[in-house]
């Protein structure tokens, strides 16, 4: 290695005697056949040798498995703040190729690491191909120390490159988990030892004396591996940030790629990390941004840690205008972690969802695959990419940005920056509660139109305004989200004097289902697609967008949408009458109990009789039209038919 690289302690040099097969021989041969690794952070220095697997850990600071980790942010009082690693709690000793981790308590510390070898294994990519023939390409080990609370500390060995494969080993090997390499019998280098015995005396014996169950574990004893043994920097760079290069190029770009959730979670932390290297973000704030502060810690630092507002600062911070000056940095840095020169604003948003869902409890990849969709099209609209009014996050709460919001629209006629800071937050919620869809076309009963055009709109008018204050009052209150009276900004009061909810399931005898955010939709169409006596609330604006001029609609186009409104409101009835019955008192419908005054029966039974009336007439007309429309067809063709013969 060159002359001043960073090299080894005598404990991790310890590890790694303890660990490789043939010591006498990687000391005396392979340790002058050191092979280098340019990576963007320097360069790194490994061997190859064969190691055995009793002596590997997974690494405990993997974004392949930081999905099912519970970020501090996410976390409440009673929980340990260790629950999650994340990159930023690992170290290096100056000078040494080798990391540290404050890995909390014993029992901490064994939890986690069985917990992520649980979540390695459960794709099963490599079980067949491992217990079949063994580990073909190397696995990538550097020294870990991890410093314990209750315990001495201890130095082994982790797989940087490759953790899935030790997961995979460890099962095949029969250890009931992948903490007894730090704690359990595997910690002792005499059981080690006896292990490696016993299995080299299946490897020696006969082939016909074997038994092939006892192959498996033979075959996984020794994979081959590449040790780092040392490290040249470049200018500033840590032997952290040479890890998290050389992670980046091997799984952003990669043979066998992470899922797009890890590769969020890698490529945010390397975003957050340059927009504090230029000043944008100081560590206080990247660490908040990066969900490494719990509740508590953000609070002490004067950050807000109400998810909503978290999210909406990062998509602030990442989804800018690629013309501004941010977005030039968020976009080279983006282009530099995935080797790719396109940053589109959709992946960008992606990426966000991913980070901002840090902050909500037991998520998981599958849980927010759903809102990750939505907010990758909410994020990405016009007006949060500032590509309007400038906005930011401030500390105001809903009713003050509901009257900055207002107030906005009331002197410009367009969304300010209060409007557009909750329409950020809002999204988050929104997304979350299940309620914010990327749409469905009308032939699947739904509505194509993406999330991020329906919430600009919705910025633009007044009631849009009200229903943000409300969905942001609720879920900063902890409160399931009302559907609001859209004049107040006040919960809708049903008859048994209780909240209507927001969000509403489908009705699965419904054949046109809809979906969980049908009621925002049908409230905010578009003017194209409102009727003609519909009244726009107070103070709303009448085009589709900002600056755009009034559109003019065609009879044919209003008859279609009108009757497309009518069947939502039928739809919308008929929903409400379930949601009347399943209101119970003693385990008995409340409704069936009590019946319904004649004050409403009267007056509905007269609207209905009417309207039926007009459908059943109007259903004839449809029949005796059509009807001599398909005779007229049938009789052209039928003579058409005796022409060509």
């Amino acid at each position: 290695m060159p002359e001043g690289a960073h090299t080894l302690g005598e404990d991790a040099a310890r590890a790694i005697a303890d660990a490789v097969e043939d010591p006498g021989f990687v000391r005396n041969e392979e340790i002058g056949r050191v092979i280098p690794i340019r990576v963007e952070s320097g360069t790194l220095y490994a061997i190859r040798a064969n190691v055995c697997a009793l002596k590997v850990v997974p690494y405990v600071v993997n974004p392949r498995v930081a999905p099912i980790g519970r970020h501090p942010a996410a976390l409440d009082e009673s929980s340990e703040r260790t629950s999650y690693w994340a990159p930023a709690d690992v170290s290096a000793p100056a000078d040494r190729s080798e990391l540290i981790l404050d890995a909390g308590s014993r029992s901490t510390l064994s939890s986690i690491i069985n917990r992520q070898q649980e979540a390695l294994r459960s794709d099963r990519y490599w079980m067949k191909s491992i217990r079949e023939s063994g580990v073909r390409r190397p696995i990538t080990l550097v020294p870990i120390e991890f410093d314990i609370t209750d315990d001495d500390n201890r130095t082994v060995l982790t797989s940087i490159e490759g953790s899935t494969r030790a997961a995979e080993l460890h099962a095949a090997l029969d250890l009931k988990g992948s903490s007894e390499v730090v704690f359990g019998d595997y910690s002792s280098l005499d059981r080690v030892h006896q292990r490696w015995a016993e299995l080299h005396a299946v490897i020696d014996a006969p082939l016909d004396d074997v038994d092939p169950a006892d192959l498996v574990p033979a075959r996984c004893l020794f994979p081959p591996a590449e040790i780092i043994i040392g490290f040249v920097p470049n200018d500033g760079e840590s032997f952290v940030d040479a890890v998290d290069s050389y992670l980046t190029d091997e799984h952003i770009n990669p043979r066998r790629p992470w899922a797009p959730t890890a590769q969020d979670e890698k490529i945010g932390d390397q975003l957050l990390k340059a927009l504090r290297d230029t000043g944008e973000i100081d560590e206080d704030e990247m660490k908040y941004l990066a969900g490494q502060m719990s509740r508590e810690e953000a609070e002490a630092s004067a950050h807000d840690p109400w998810p909503a507002r978290r999210a909406a600062s990062l998509a602030n911070y990442v989804m800018r205008d690629p013309q501004s000056g941010l977005g030039k940095l968020v976009n080279s840095t983006m282009r530099i972690a995935t080797s790719s020169k396109r940053t589109e604003a959709r992946t960008k948003a992606g990426l966000v969802a991913t980070l901002s869902y840090r902050a909500v409890p037991d998520a998981t990849a599958d849980s927010h695959k759903d809102a990750r969709s939505a907010l990758s099209l909410a994020w990405a609209s016009p007006l949060i990419q500032n590509k309007g009014p400038e906005w930011t996050v401030t500390q105001r709460s809903p009713g003050q940005l509901r009257e900055a919001a207002l107030k906005e629209l009331e002197t410009t006629g367009q969304p300010g920056p209060a409007a557009i800071e909750m329409q950020a937050m809002s999204a988050f919620v929104l997304a979350r509660n299940g309620i914010l869809k990327r749409g469905r076309s009308k032939a699947a009963g739904g509505d194509a139109e993406d999330p991020g055009t329906l919430l600009d709109r919705i910025s633009t008018r007044p009631d849009g305004i009200q229903l943000y204050f409300r969905v942001l009052s609720d879920d900063l209150d902890g409160q399931p989200l009302a559907k609001p009276d859209l004049q107040t900004g006040e919960p809708r009061p049903t008859a048994t004097g209780e909240f209507a909810r927001l969000r509403t399931e489908p009705n699965p005898s419904d054949p046109r289902p809809s979906t969980p955010d049908q009621w925002i939709r049908e409230q905010f169409r578009k003017k194209s697609e409102a009727r003609d006596d519909e009244e726009a609330p107070s103070g709303s604006t009448t085009t589709d967008g900002a600056g755009d001029a009034p559109v003019e609609v065609s009879p044919e186009s209003k008859f279609d949408n009108t009757l497309s409104a009518i069947d939502g409101i039928f739809k919308e009835l008929a929903n409400e009458f379930e949601a009347l019955a399943e209101i119970e008192v003693n385990d008995e419908s409340f409704a069936e109990s009590q019946g319904i005054g004649p004050d409403y029966v009267d007056a509905w039974q007269k609207v209905l009789n009417a309207v039926m009336g007009k459908v059943s007439h109007l259903g004839e007309v449809h029949k005796k039209r059509f009807a001599a429309l398909q005779a007229s067809i049938e009789d052209e063709q039928a003579a058409a038919d005796v022409d060509d013969e």
